[in-house]
């Protein structure tokens, strides 16, 4: 059953057309009616599981937000990265390239993933953070692998 459609509403990035998505029905604090961030198409925001582009938080890209991982503000996915389980990006945080983030990791400010960097585990950025490369965070441990 489909949880969300793309609106008329739209804005560029880049070039490409983001769609503003409005929920179809209600699920976590999320009811049917309201509008929610922006996607480049259905493909950057899965209809399974409670998981909600929110504010004005862009799913761009080959991006997929999934399970009950949420983005909300300003926060950016964007190339080909994955947010998955029940991971959470807030403010102006940005994922890049290949990189991913899943098992309840936050990040918050202006923190960033690029690369095919990652953090899981209850792991965080925040502030002006960032990993590239091949970093991995996992409960605050950072190592390259």
């Amino acid at each position: 059953m489909r949880k969300y459609k793309l609106t008329d509403e739209t804005r560029t990035l880049n070039g490409t057309i983001l769609y503003r998505i409005e929920a179809l029905r209600d699920f976590n604090d999320v009811k049917a009616g309201d509008k929610g961030g922006f996607v480049k198409s259905e493909e950057n925001l899965s209809h399974r599981g409670t998981c909600w582009v929110y504010d004005n938080a862009i799913a761009t890209g080959c991006t997929l937000v999934m399970d009950d991982a949420t983005m909300h503000d300003y926060a950016i996915a964007t190339d080909c990265t994955l947010v998955m389980d029940d991971a959470t990006m807030h403010d102006y945080a940005s994922l890049r390239g290949h990189s991913s983030m899943w098992e309840h990791s936050e990040m918050w400010d202006d923190s960033s993933l690029h690369g095919h960097a990652s953090i899981r585990q209850h792991a965080s950025l925040h502030d002006y953070e960032m990993l590239r490369g091949q970093e991995v965070r996992s409960k605050g441990k950072a190592w390259r692998s």
